[in-house]
């Protein structure tokens, strides 16, 4: 309903990696490879190829609703972890492409890393709490 709204834009986000997630790791089971999450460079091209169609259209979606997310919420400290995990799918979508796979890893850990700082700053806002008057838990003021 609102298109600026973080929360709507995160879930759709998660949902496509979640979906691209189970895809991959359905596609390596039967291989006996596990996902390595830099990329699976080791994994068969018959396995890669086919994902990249299947999982390229819930990518570059997750990589849209994620972005928007923080851009409508620049603390949104979970949609920054789902943007770390994203890029390093993004990476498995650019098998074979090692400069593009580094690229996709280099922005996954500038993901993290920022989701690790604001997640720590938004917990030191939590913990100062509101200031002021306050109320207990049985409604007296403190």
């Amino acid at each position: 309903m609102d298109p600026k709204d973080p929360e709507a834009a995160y879930t759709i986000g998660v949902i496509d990696w979640t979906e691209a997630h189970q895809n991959l790791l359905g596609a390596l089971a039967p291989e006996g490879i596990n996902d390595d999450g830099e990329g699976n460079p080791k994994a068969p091209k018959k396995v890669m190829d086919p994902l990249k169609a299947q999982n390229g259209p819930l990518i570059e979606e997750a990589l849209q609703y994620l972005t928007q997310a923080v851009a409508n919420r620049a603390n949104y400290d979970d949609a920054m972890v789902y943007l770390n995990l994203v890029y390093r799918s993004k990476a498995d979508q650019d098998w074979g492409d090692v400069g593009s796979q580094k690229a996709d890893m280099a922005k996954s850990d500038e993901w993290r890393t920022k989701a690790m700082g604001t997640r720590k700053a938004n917990e030191e806002k939590k913990d100062k709490g509101p200031g002021g008057i306050t109320m207990d838990s049985n409604g007296n003021m403190k």
